[in-house]
């Protein structure tokens, strides 16, 4: 199974294996670009008041280019704290 990991790793271009020990994952983009328009952020506290979720994510997703998991994790954290 190592060896079909680090072959996967050498493919894609990251060198070394993605599971070391003392590696700090990436910062989520969504943590990295927390200032948002007031509009933006307006608009997706209305849709989550709404209980629309899914429309708030793909309006997310389209403001900032963010992966989907990217967005679903900030809204569902501005979920928790309404």
């Amino acid at each position: 199974m190592q060896s079909q990991l680090d072959r996967i790793d050498s493919r894609s271009g990251m060198g070394g294996g993605l599971f070391k020990p003392n590696m700090e994952p990436p910062t989520p983009l969504y943590v990295q670009n927390m200032e948002f328009a007031p509009d933006l952020e307006r608009k997706l506290h209305l849709l989550l008041a709404e209980g629309k979720k899914i429309q708030a994510i793909k309006v997310l997703r389209e403001a900032r280019n963010l992966s989907l998991k990217d967005a679903k994790d900030y809204v569902d954290h501005m979920d928790q704290g309404r």
